[in-house]
């Protein structure tokens, strides 16, 4: 699939225009976003590499390049973002004027967007994917009425994910296995639900009346007014997106519906219904190898919520040669945190260094840094250094990776 992304070029720049647009810059959008969306990074560079040449062939025949190059420069940008570099991508995308391509602005703005979600700037984020999702709407004329509500759609699934993200930022995966595990009886559930009887409603809004049933009273001793307000708003956002999705013929629509659902399940800790969609989704026959390793990282956290640490590691196991394949170093650390804290469990303390070792590295040097997620993986080391039935030699090593992060940010 890689090879053909400069044939792919050479074919579509033929014709003069589509739309009143240059066919090199609709075509290219066509092409990028496959590439994009499933992280096939080598067929970018080569695409990339391929719309540079054109650029330089065509000023040597003194012909017009500036909309090609503004069109490069942005997926340079995303290029950078999906290998971890936010903040470079926003220098990149500073120095990027729009001067012969209109169209691409939203495109633009929705690339900040995705950086400031990177840099865990959530609020700025949230803003920028609104204003983006608004100019996709504002030029539906120049990109065409399905290219407008597919990318809409994708800004919104992003503004969405972004209030999720805000939502469980607080909060490690560790404990919420924690707090499912101490949850208790059926009393106290009942307690916990009449207490927050009004925040309950609310939640309807976003996982239904899911919310009232009796294995989930728990979680409302978790979750306040802000996080129930962020988890409605992901679910107004993720709907509309779904509603736009129907207006377009777009194959993947429902796997995207499911995914979404199961992540905000997982999110909330209704990880009973986030297994279900989760084992739903690695049923279908659609998934590319990248979109199943994502959706296995999903189904292995589930797992590690529900207690099953054997199910979990072998999942995640499963996923981690596709996310290194495929260079998702984000989701790759995530993985290796919760095999690091099932090797821990499983009183196998120098299995649970590695892995933590391998996220620290990711956060602080590959994909870094980012020290709030750092500062989760050094804690959970303190937990290791802190065992009192783990030999003298690992507990020192422990505190050693545990000091790699010299200032931790909460």
């Amino acid at each position: 699939r890689q090879s053909g992304a400069g044939e792919q070029w050479g074919e579509t720049s033929e014709a003069d225009e589509v739309d009143g647009q240059p066919r090199q810059t609709t075509s290219l959008v066509d092409l990028f976003k496959p590439y994009e969306a499933d992280r096939q990074l080598g067929a970018l560079d080569q695409l990339l590499e391929a719309v540079d040449e054109a650029c330089g062939y065509l000023r040597q025949l003194n012909q017009p390049s500036q909309s090609l190059e503004e069109l490069l420069a942005y997926m340079m940008a995303r290029s950078t973002q999906l290998r971890g570099g936010w903040e470079e991508s926003i220098r990149m995308l500073d120095d990027l004027e729009l001067t012969a391509e209109p169209g691409l602005q939203p495109y633009v703005t929705r690339a900040y967007g995705f950086a400031n979600a990177g840099l865990r700037d959530y609020a700025d984020a949230i803003d920028l994917f609104q204003e983006a999702a608004w100019q996709f709407e504002q030029n539906e004329e120049i990109l065409g009425q399905e290219r407008s509500l597919v990318e809409r759609a994708d800004t919104l699934i992003a503004l969405g994910d972004a209030y999720i993200d805000l939502a469980e930022d607080t909060i490690s995966l560790d404990e919420r296995r924690w707090r499912l595990e101490s949850r208790g009886g059926f009393l106290r559930g009942l307690y916990y639900l009449l207490l927050s009887l009004p925040l309950a409603a609310y939640m309807i809004r976003a996982i239904g009346f899911r919310a009232w049933m009796p294995k989930l009273w728990t979680i409302w001793r978790d979750v306040d007014w802000v996080k129930a307000d962020l988890y409605s708003l992901a679910t107004s956002h993720y709907r509309e997106a779904g509603r736009l999705l129907d207006k377009v013929d777009r194959p993947d629509k429902d796997l995207i519906a499911e995914e979404k659902l199961a992540d905000l399940y997982l999110s909330v800790g209704d990880a009973v219904e986030a297994r279900t969609l989760y084992e739903r989704l690695l049923k279908s026959t659609q998934l590319s190898r990248y979109r199943r390793s994502r959706i296995q990282v999903g189904m292995g956290q589930t797992q590690w919520l529900l207690g099953d640490e054997e199910s979990a590691e072998q999942v995640l196991a499963a996923a981690l040669p596709d996310l290194r394949d495929y260079a998702d170093e984000d989701l790759e650390a995530e993985a290796e945190i919760v095999l690091g804290s099932i090797a821990a469990h499983s009183d196998e303390p120098e299995d649970a260094l590695k892995h933590y070792q391998r996220a620290l590295d990711i956060y602080l040097v590959e994909y870094g840094p980012d020290l709030v997620a750092a500062t989760n993986v050094a804690e959970q080391l303190d937990l290791v250094a802190e065992h009192s039935s783990f030999s003298p030699e690992t507990r020192a090593a422990a505190r050693k990776e545990a000091a790699r992060v010299e200032e931790r940010h909460y």
